[in-house]
């Protein structure tokens, strides 16, 4: 559970990615290179410091492959309005069958999880387009 909130992971051995202090990070991915590194200090090979934006919207494809979903509340406390609202925007164009809104969490449905990479894709567009102005790969049927 501790992934799937954005807690600190300890990554162990070949290829193990962990997560710690706002940092992702890769340990060496062959067992000779990893033991070679660890014997020097650590394994790690690779690490990355998420900015904000990319932080929410990761935070929010977390929370929405979970049942629990996403509390929009602590979501807009955590990374703002603004990133909260382009989150919004994207999910409430998905077609109904496929997410939830009730009170203040949205889910999705279990048809929504059955695609529900096709609509992490669309959140990680707003990265790309710093908007949610792209038209949604995901579409009605209507």
């Amino acid at each position: 559970m501790a992934y799937w909130r954005q807690e600190n992971v300890l990554a162990l051995g070949p290829s193990g990615w962990g997560y710690l202090c706002g940092y992702r990070y890769r340990n060496a991915r062959t067992l000779e290179e990893y033991s070679s590194l660890t014997k020097n200090g650590f394994p790690i090979v690779e690490a990355e410091r998420l900015g904000k934006c990319s932080l929410g919207i990761e935070s929010a494809i977390l929370a929405l492959r979970t049942r629990q979903g996403l509390d929009i509340t602590s979501f807009t406390a955590l990374f703002g309005e603004d990133i909260a609202s382009g989150i919004l925007g994207v999910l409430k164009k998905i077609p109904p069958n496929l997410v939830r809104f009730e009170n203040a969490n949205v889910s999705l449905t279990s048809a929504g999880m059955r695609v529900g990479n096709a609509i992490w894709v669309e959140l990680m567009d707003i990265l790309d387009t710093g908007s949610q102005a792209r038209k949604p790969f995901i579409r009605s049927e209507n």
